[in-house]
């Protein structure tokens, strides 16, 4: 996070499941995501939840609806033990006024996350249901405890309706393609957890797409 809002925002811990902010509420504060991982989904007419984001560590939420005074356009909610930095609102506009380096730092940070955001667009049109599955493992896996090693489980808290939404694809694909790479003995897999055995495999797949 930038480094002159240290003094200014507060880190709370949340339990997996716990809400940040609801679609439709005001922004009073913007969020950095110091440790684990958050969600992003919209309401629909029916109340079914659509997925559309999932977040991790150094990711920040809420700035664009605080900077341009628009209501949240989605519900963030936490999906593992998190860590969340609260910077409040009116600190935040209050140091932005003060340091114009500051605000050259922030338009760099949401150039970054714009630049991320097309290049997940892009995937979902180029890219392979294999080729994104393994980018969301790779990503997933980024956002949890380091301290089992490389081969430690995923238990990813997510329906599989849900991840199939973040991944682009249906469900019953999204099954075949996890079987696949666990017949290739890239990953282990059973109803609730997911081991990555070889992340360089997970790699290679994802880099075939650079290389088109």
């Amino acid at each position: 996070m930038l480094d002159n809002l240290d003094k200014a925002k507060s880190a709370v811990e949340y339990k997996p499941g716990q809400i940040i902010f609801y679609e439709g509420s005001p922004p009073l504060a913007i969020y950095c995501i110091k440790s684990g991982s958050v969600k992003l989904y919209k309401t629909g007419g029916k109340g079914e939840e659509q997925v559309i984001r999932l977040l991790g560590p150094g990711d920040i939420i809420g700035y664009r609806a605080l900077l341009s005074q628009e209501p949240f356009a989605a519900t963030a909610e936490t999906i593992t033990k998190s860590v969340i930095c609260t910077i409040p609102k009116d600190m935040l506009l209050e140091i932005l006024r003060k340091s114009p380096e500051q605000n050259l730092r922030l338009l760099k940070k949401l150039s970054v996350e714009l630049r991320i955001s097309e290049e997940l667009l892009l995937s979902r049109t180029q890219e392979s249901v294999l080729q994104r599955t393994a980018r969301f493992l790779l990503f997933f896996s980024q956002g949890i405890s380091h301290s089992e090693g490389e081969n430690r489980p995923l238990s990813i808290p997510l329906k599989r309706k849900d991840l199939a939404q973040l991944i682009g694809t249906s469900p019953e694909t999204l099954s075949r393609t996890l079987k696949e790479l666990a017949s290739r003995q890239i990953l282990m897999v059973n109803r609730t957890q997911i081991v990555i055995k070889n992340q360089e495999a997970l790699q290679k797949i994802i880099s075939r797409f650079k290389k088109n």
